[in-house]
């Protein structure tokens, strides 16, 4: 249906001011943070008449300007990109400033200014996050603090309840917010790298219609949609809806296909003022065709260098297909003055299919390898997420508590049918410059037992303020994980059954000498699932949670245009030990990570903004039963990571935009032992923006060159190597309708 063309100055403007009164976001000042300057907005009214009767004075029109410019959107290019809030899990939204963890948010506007088509594109010019399966796409796999934080290690959320896809779209997402260390206090067992926690898109409360149309990269066609704005006309509805189709064209790896299609919805009902009923549901699809190889490193002496990462290196026979169908519902209410309650539950079913082509490097013998195929046959997880919280403000004298009182609870099962798992392993040689493969792999097939687990946290926690300048966070969080597993073949239970709990205690202090500037000390730990001996001196013994400790000072400001947050942190992360004299397996295998993090986003001038950071880590393991492997550094960990993301609007041609990144990534040992290394990394890409009006209609053009200079490199995980991305050009077209 063709629409009518309208003027939509005043619902762009409506917007802005109705999102700046929902978040409280406090007026701006300084000339860098005035935001772009307003269309006028003339109010005809009466003059006073003092004392005199109406009927005896003439009215006069008089013209009133409104001149102040109002603050631009929270997350916005305007604003630089910075976050006036954040979500902190149970403890709900808090303000940035004076939060005391580490958290880099990467809004929903720098996403698309980027032309991110995945997270891992997202998080790219996030300095506390590394990424390691590059050109692959098979899976996505990110490190923080030198330390696996995926989905497999709970490490990953969706609206502060654990995620369970493997793959998770950004386009129906208003943000992503990386919190950096130990978070178990906030989301029960997770590794204490960090929390990936990607933020829905919710209604808006004035009309939304934009369309997008573009490339990714390659020949990657797209057309994406976001629509939004009030249902009825009393003002409880509101509603948002985005729509994504991928086209299969190539990636910008030769043969590499990236199929996507997506459909999620959002609806918020306000029965009265004081409470929000909220619903949403997705649906998305991923076919990745032709995936990219990868390598083992399968005890080479030596790495070659990367080939050329354009060329498929890859067989038609490795591949990925997700489907992710999700519906959740979540309701707020404030009960009186000093009592609110929140409830969350979410029904997801993931379904995944994959087969992966390794080249396993021959040691001795560096221009071969030889071949291995996986494939897992489609399987279903099933998650049913539940949470409910309540808050309580109140009193102690001069001191103020917020105090929340909630349970969680994540029941989820993977279900893999019988003789599903292949494997393909052959001696032949072939030369890693040659991109052919194996014509016909013969399988061997396996079962890849089936997983029920239960996660559970009981949480307690007190915000207290005892003065404008001193507050505190103290709480715990009861956690146990029951972790059961089965063959689907035989109905066998496989392995020994987990059914442990563990308290994990936090207290965080903030100083805030001024109002612009926070500093603060925490403690808080991770709980992970406990060990399950296997050794002769204590064979089933099994053990309560890991407990890894983490300790952070850290300091966080508002420059004028700029948020500034600085941390020194360090990680004592648990792990088994096995005394070789006994044979009896504990928990107290350790390694330590020390480092320190910087992050910056906002506008440094009117015209120039800044997005990034820096994360120096000193990571080794400080207590092992394999003494080759003592003081070394853990595989994967780079011990330098600088981002910078930069805009500049072009003063002499309004609506212009220039755009610059770059990335520099540390050496990675890719072994244990620490005898084979790849080298640091230096990426960049450029790109440019341009915002005008064509027939009255606001549209957006937007071009991203990434990795400009097209350089080959590798990116690792686990003994594993992977390309980076090739050179890519993407761009789109995004109309205001």
């Amino acid at each position: 249906m063709k629409r009518q063309k309208r003027n939509l100055k005043p619902v762009v403007w409506g917007a802005a001011l109705a999102i700046t009164l929902t978040l409280g976001m406090p007026g701006l000042t300084g000339a860098e943070e005035t935001a772009a300057p307003q269309p006028e907005e003339a109010v005809s009214q009466p003059a006073a008449t003092g004392v005199l009767p109406a009927d005896d004075v003439p009215l006069l029109d008089v013209e009133v300007k409104d001149t102040k410019a109002r603050p631009a959107p929270d997350g916005s290019a305007a604003n630089g990109y910075r976050a006036t809030d954040v979500n902190i899990g149970p403890l709900g939204k808090r303000t940035l400033l004076d939060t005391p963890y580490t958290i880099s948010v990467i809004p929903g506007e720098l996403m698309k200014n980027m032309l991110a088509e995945s997270a891992a594109d997202a998080l790219k010019y996030s300095p506390a996050v590394q990424s390691g399966t590059g050109g692959s796409r098979v899976t996505d796999y990110y490190v923080i603090r030198g330390i696996t934080s995926s989905i497999w290690t709970s490490n990953v959320a969706v609206d502060g309840l654990r995620g369970t896809a493997v793959v998770e779209p950004i386009e129906d997402k208003d943000r992503i917010e990386v919190m950096s260390g130990t978070s178990s206090f906030l989301y029960g067992v997770t590794s204490p790298g960090g929390m990936i926690n990607y933020v829905l898109k919710r209604p808006t409360n004035t009309p939304l219609e934009a369309v997008t149309l573009g490339n990714y990269g390659g020949s990657q066609g797209y057309i994406r949609g976001d629509f939004g704005g009030p249902a009825g006309k009393d003002g409880k509805f509101a509603y948002r809806l985005n729509v994504l189709g991928v086209t299969g064209g190539d990636t910008g790896i030769d043969k590499q296909k990236n199929k996507r299609s997506l459909v999620s919805g959002a609806f918020d009902w306000h029965p009265n003022p004081n409470t929000v009923w909220s619903f949403d549901v997705s649906h998305f699809e991923r076919d990745l065709e032709y995936a990219q190889a990868f390598y083992m490193r399968n005890g080479a002496t030596s790495i070659p260098s990367a080939p050329d990462a354009s060329i498929n290196w890859g067989s038609p026979y490795s591949f990925a297909r997700d489907r992710t169908d999700r519906i959740g519902t979540s309701f707020t209410a404030k009960l009186d003055d000093t009592l609110t309650l929140r409830a969350a539950y979410r029904y997801s079913d993931v379904e995944r299919e994959y087969s992966t082509y390794r080249r396993r490097l021959v040691n001795g013998s560096p221009l071969v390898y030889t071949p291995r195929v996986d494939y897992q046959g489609a399987y279903h997880t099933i998650a049913n997420q539940g949470s409910i919280f309540l808050d309580k403000e109140f009193k102690t004298g001069k001191w103020s508590h917020k105090l929340t009182l909630g349970w969680m609870q994540d029941l989820i099962e993977t279900q893999y049918p019988a003789g599903s798992a292949g494997s393909y392993t052959s001696s032949t040689q072939y030369l890693l410059a040659d991109s052919g493969y194996p014509p016909n792999p013969v399988f061997t097939y396996s079962t890849t037992p089936s997983q029920k687990v239960k996660y559970q946290s009981l949480l307690l926690a007190d915000q207290l303020t005892f003065s404008k300048t001193w507050s505190m966070i103290v709480g715990g969080n009861y956690a146990s994980i029951d972790d059961r597993s089965w063959n689907s073949a035989t109905g066998v239970s496989s392995g020994t059954p987990y059914n442990e709990s563990k308290f994990t205690p936090s207290v965080s202090v903030l100083y805030k000498p001024k109002a612009n500037v926070t500093v603060y000390a925490s403690y808080l730990e991770a709980l992970q699932k406990g060990l399950v001996s296997t050794t002769a001196g204590n064979l089933g013994e099994v053990f309560a949670p890991y407990v890894s400790k983490q300790l952070e000072l850290g300091a966080k400001a508002k420059l004028g245009g700029v948020d500034v947050s600085a941390a020194l942190f360090r990680i004592n992360q648990a792990g088994q030990y096995t005394d070789s004299a006994t044979q009896i397996s504990t928990q107290d295998g350790r390694n330590l990570y020390n480092g320190g993090e910087v992050i910056i986003s906002g506008k440094v001038n009117k015209n120039l903004t800044l997005v990034g950071g820096f994360t120096q880590l000193n990571a080794k393991v400080d207590k092992t039963s394999t003494a080759d492997l003592l003081n070394k550094t853990p595989q994967g960990v780079a011990k330098s990571m600088a981002r910078l993301f930069a805009e500049y609007d072009l003063p002499s041609v309004p609506g212009l935009t220039l755009i610059g990144g770059i990335s520099y990534t540390g050496k990675q040992w890719v072994d244990a032992a620490n005898t084979v290394s790849i080298p640091a990394v230096v990426v960049g890409d450029v790109g440019v923006r341009y915002n005008t009006k064509i027939n009255g209609q606001d549209i957006t053009f937007r071009l991203m060159v990434d990795n400009i200079t097209d350089k080959n490199y590798w990116t690792t995980r686990s003994d594993l190597l992977y390309l980076g991305n090739p050179r890519t050009v993407a761009f789109s077209a995004e109309l205001q309708l």
